[in-house]
């Protein structure tokens, strides 16, 4: 093990190195010794756990951004700095007016950049909104999160969960689109993703992988997969709406992580109550 590891794990202070609190810890004070531009890799590294474990506590360097944001006060450095600008303007301006009303110029009043700056980095509008869609999409997580049917499958199937809340409430454009967008709407986003490998497909052989294994009940992959994320928008559907109910005026929620790790676990649970094999008597 390498210096650097030992003193990373020594300033620890021998908490588990996979628990997502440790993990932010160590995350903050690499920050505060190496600067804002820490990597999932360093991360990774200086914790002496693999990357598939990593994402399994956190799913992205978005989502350490803004867990250490709002748990620990510390900010990590934007990359990619203009491009980096104009995909941050992009999905505000998708989910405030909607897919179809996210003009070149809007976006780019919005970045702070002149039109003429997006066209050169991204040649047209359909470009740039495909590049938004897959940057923000769930499905890189799904994939990283879902690629070993040998993991812990609660464990595995919560750190997915947890990934889609976490994209759906940062993303509440996204869920209104998959909602309630128009058939314009809705057939240009499948313009946009093309031949892409969709989230629900990735889950369907995740859960495919499990029912082989005789964790889960065999059943139609597919419908079970749509029993899982259909219960993720579910939960993140009726919160808001009830919280639009009770006070109309009231700014969105922005759940915490030890939230969303609760929402998480409890939705998993639900969701195995039914679709994990019962012993004899159950």
């Amino acid at each position: 093990m390498s210096h650097d590891r030992v003193q990373d794990r020594e300033d620890a202070q021998g908490d588990d190195p996979e628990d997502p609190g440790a993990l932010l810890d160590l995350a903050a004070q690499l920050v505060a010794r190496e600067g804002p531009d820490l990597t999932m890799d360093r991360l990774a590294q200086a914790a002496g756990i693999s990357r598939a474990t990593l994402y399994r506590r956190i799913p992205g360097r978005r989502a350490l951004a803004r867990q250490l944001r709002d748990e620990r006060g510390v900010e990590l450095a934007v990359r990619g700095s203009t491009r980096a600008r104009i995909l941050e303007a992009a999905g505000l301006e998708i989910n405030e007016r909607g897919l179809l009303a996210a003009t070149i110029e809007r976006i780019a009043e919005r970045a702070g950049v002149n039109p003429v700056t997006i066209y050169r980095l991204y040649q047209d509008r359909d470009t740039l909104l495909r590049e938004v869609l897959e940057s923000r999409s769930p499905r890189r997580s799904a994939a990283r999160l879902l690629d070993d049917c040998d993991a812990p499958m609660v464990e595995t199937l919560t750190a997915f969960t947890r990934a889609i809340l976490a994209f759906l409430h940062e993303n509440a454009g996204f869920l209104r689109v998959a909602l309630f967008g128009a058939g314009e709407e809705v057939a240009y986003i499948g313009k946009l993703r093309r031949a892409q490998t969709g989230t629900l497909v990735t889950v369907a052989r995740y859960l495919e992988g499990q029912m082989a294994r005789g964790r889960l009940v065999a059943d139609d992959p597919r419908a079970t997969a749509f029993t899982l994320i259909g219960s993720v928008f579910t939960d993140v559907f009726l919160r808001a709406r009830l919280q639009s109910f009770e006070d109309p005026s009231a700014t969105p929620h922005n759940p915490s992580a030890a939230e969303l790790d609760a929402r998480a676990a409890a939705i998993v649970h639900r969701f195995l109550r039914g679709a994990a094999p019962r012993g004899p008597g159950e």
